[in-house]
């Protein structure tokens, strides 16, 4: 899917949604348009970013474990 932007220089494009996210965070968009209308990135109207690796405890593994066992 292309999403129209607009770089801070005022030119227009046309970027594929999974590099809008690597555009972002090098700071080079201006705005970009959602569905509902276009998104000033300095504005903080952004989601939230996806979640990293998770380091915790696996729990999953117990339930599994036990369901083995039996």
């Amino acid at each position: 899917m292309l999403i129209p932007v607009v770089y801070f220089n005022g030119q227009q494009d046309m970027v594929k949604d999974h590099n809008l996210e690597l555009l972002i965070e090098a700071g080079q968009i201006f705005k970009f348009k959602r569905c509902n209308g276009w998104v000033e990135v300095a504005s903080g109207d952004l989601r939230k970013p996806k979640r990293g690796a998770y380091f915790g405890r696996e729990r999953r593994e117990s339930v599994l474990a036990e369901l083995m066992a039996k």
